[in-house]
């Protein structure tokens, strides 16, 4: 797994918990108004575009050294989901006794579904791009949307706890793109947050 970088402590990121957040490389979306384009390319050590890649001991070692100050990890990116070593990444931060939040576009269903199968997430913040017909528009071409479909219904159907979110951008979507959204993913576990 591919780790950019880390934040010790955030008291906003995982709602009810305090968390550090591990960020990963490389993202399989394009967003436009992507708050990490840092992280969308997937770059290795030898890049010079980017700064050296964490190690994963590195990281698992100063979680375990924040147990008395935090209760949970959020994984964000880029896309997380991009690793197939994640699941076991998360075994080990479950193993240390914190909760796990995950952060994801939902662009991998059987990963994610992996996951919530196997207790090795807590909580899923999923990011709804927009409606389906909108999704290669703001997302990008090399997206697959039959996936992302699955990902919402299977979240909505389990019982990890999750929300939806949709960051908002005036010149992307109309209020019946949100209308539909809030239609598709429920209203009770969606969130619209502005473009920054």
């Amino acid at each position: 797994m591919h780790i950019a970088g880390f934040q010790s402590i955030s008291l906003n990121e995982y709602p009810g918990q305090i968390s550090a957040i591990v960020f990963t490389q490389g993202c399989n979306f394009r967003c436009p108004y992507c708050h990490n384009p840092e992280l969308q390319k997937f770059l290795t050590n030898t890049d010079k575009e980017y700064r050296e890649l964490l190690q994963e001991e590195d990281v698992l070692d100063k979680i375990s050294k924040l147990k008395d100050k935090i209760t949970g990890v959020t994984i964000s990116g880029g896309e997380p989901l991009t690793w197939n070593d994640l699941a076991v990444f998360m075994k080990k931060i479950k193993n240390r006794g914190l909760l796990v939040k995950l952060n994801t576009n939902g662009s991998y269903f059987y990963r994610l579904k992996y996951l919530i199968d196997n207790n090795l997430v807590d909580y899923v913040d999923m990011d709804v791009k927009a409606p389906p017909n909108k999704y290669k528009k703001i997302a990008g071409d090399d997206i697959d949307l039959d996936s992302v479909k699955k990902s919402v219904e299977y979240l909505k159907s389990s019982d990890v706890d999750h929300i939806f979110t949709t960051v908002w951008d005036k010149d992307l979507l109309t209020e019946k793109d949100t209308k539909y959204i809030l239609k598709w993913v429920g209203s009770s576990r969606h969130e619209i947050r502005e473009k920054i």
